[in-house]
């Protein structure tokens, strides 16, 4: 029996005692039929009447509570679609107090995420009002009073992004005025007085800047513009300057030039110094200008020899050249040595490798001519065999490897911007653009002559290796930088191994 039955059958026992005593009570007192009827009527209706009343009362509490778990109930739903979370379903079978207490519960615990929620919310709101204004941008708009999560979400995106650019735009403005501080260092202050508030409203610390706006950082980046050309007019302007005094000085054969101290904080006190240090060092080359000239025409001859000049050129620039010792002489024959000794530092990889094969040449020239000597040919099995050996393989590894390199080299540097001087360039009597015509043909030739044996006739070695190359390492003759260059031609080159056989 559950406890309302229990309930139930107590209450109807009670009634029905107390309704027997009343009985009792009704017949000691004697009522007539009538009156005892009444008694009965009235005593059903004030029973009736009150229950009714409690049942009313609790119908409609119980009204008033499904009206409040309803309510609740949506409310929770409001908030958790406001929070974008997932709905918490409350048993509806369950008694309507049970459901008002979760239900009132739940509320709370949104409730409060909904406040940490709008607190965030708005302190994402300040930070984002305050870096638009830091970086000259507008805010975002359009947010609800109540913000939601996905809202929430687009803020942080949105701050996110302006972080990112303030760093960015800090990294740059850093950069920026470092790059001004270091060319007004260099310079000095006193060159730049007419952007001297420029200067200063870029060059601030960082956290001295009330904003770093697009139009700010622009203008920034335009004054270090400014301050770059005039740094590098400066710069090229010491360079140059300084350039002269070390070749003027190195003419004279004076030491190289140092710099007071006092002068060289910056460029403005080195050009100072230095234009008056070139000017001094003027004076002196123009009272030992022969010996500078003499000099010069030495490097010069140096640098042709070492860059294969074609004799036609330099016949015709010594025949073009002035033959007084004057201050117009100098400068063309300077400027002839700036030009091919920066020609030369340029195609430092074409002449290594023009030399290196020159090198091999010469040294199976210098074989053949040992395998001629009466002394080695009387040794048959020792210092001969060891130059045949050496022989083969200058033949066939190291002289068809550096001809095809010299080849691609030679192709490219015809083709460069170079080519006029490359024009010029004149190798064992041909134009360096035939040169590697010869070179395939070299190449032919000594691939067959490294691996053919004639049964009847033997090869001879080089007859005749008429190079300039033979004699760089010698002494040099000024006159003439190409005296010694001949035609050479790859094709003279013979094997003769059956004659030296017979000659042991």
């Amino acid at each position: 029996m559950t406890s309302n039955e229990f309930w139930r059958n107590e209450l109807i026992e009670e009634v029905k005692n107390v309704l027997l005593e009343m009985q009792s009570f009704w017949e000691k007192i004697g009522y007539d039929c009538d009156a005892l009827s009444a008694r009965k009527d009235e005593i059903r209706r004030m029973t009736f009447l009150f229950l009714n009343e409690r049942l009313e009362n609790e119908h409609q509490l119980l009204d008033n509570l499904s009206s409040s778990v309803d309510g609740l109930r949506e409310e929770v739903r409001t908030l958790e679609k406001d929070l974008e979370i997932s709905s918490y379903n409350i048993n509806q079978d369950k008694p309507l107090l049970e459901q008002q207490s979760e239900l009132s519960n739940r509320k709370t615990v949104l409730i409060e995420k909904v406040s940490e929620l709008t607190a965030d919310f708005r302190a994402l709101q300040s930070t984002e009002k305050d870096l638009c204004e830091f970086l000259g941008l507008e805010v975002l708009r359009g947010f609800q009073t109540l913000p939601t999560a996905s809202e929430k979400a687009v803020l942080q995106a949105r701050v996110d992004e302006l972080l990112g650019m303030k760093n960015q735009r800090e990294g740059d403005f850093l950069r920026i005025s470092s790059k001004i501080k270091s060319y007004v260092e260099y310079v000095g202050v006193d060159c730049f007085s007419d952007l001297s508030d420029t200067i200063a409203k870029f060059t601030v610390p960082l956290e001295a800047c009330s904003h770093l706006t697009e139009i700010f950082i622009k203008e920034a980046d335009d004054a270090e513009k400014m301050c770059f050309e005039r740094y590098q007019n400066f710069r090229h302007r010491e360079e140059e300057l300084y350039n002269n005094i070390s070749s003027l000085r190195s003419r004279l054969g004076l030491s190289p030039c140092k710099i007071p101290e006092g002068q060289s904080s910056t460029a403005v006190s080195r050009l100072q110094f230095g234009l008056a240090e070139y000017e001094r060092l003027r004076a002196l080359r123009l009272q030992n200008i022969q010996n500078i000239i003499s000099k010069c025409q030495i490097e010069l001859e140096e640098l042709w020899r070492a860059c294969f000049v074609s004799r036609d050129y330099c016949a015709s620039f010594r025949s073009s050249t002035p033959p007084d010792c004057s201050e117009e002489m100098l400068c063309r024959l300077e400027t002839e040595v700036s030009k091919w000794k920066a020609f030369k530092s340029t195609h430092a990889d074409f002449f290594a490798a023009l030399n290196v094969w020159v090198d091999t040449l010469n040294r199976i020239k210098e074989i053949e001519i040992k395998r001629q000597d009466p002394e080695i040919l009387k040794n048959r099995g020792g210092i001969l065999l060891k130059l045949d050996k050496e022989d083969r393989r200058l033949r066939q590894r190291d002289l068809p490897q550096q001809i095809t390199l010299l080849q691609a080299i030679t192709e490219s540097a015809c083709a460069g911007p170079d080519s006029a001087l490359f024009a010029v360039v004149c190798v064992e009597g041909q134009p360096l653009a035939d040169l590697h015509l010869a070179l395939a043909s070299m190449k032919e030739n000594d691939s067959k002559m490294g691996t053919k044996v004639d049964k009847r006739h033997n090869v001879t070695m080089v007859n005749k290796l008429q190079s300039t190359s033979l004699k760089r390492n010698a002494a040099f003759r000024p006159q003439s930088p190409t005296h010694s260059r001949q035609q050479f031609t790859p094709t003279e080159f013979s094997t003769t191994k059956k004659s030296c056989i017979l000659k042991r």
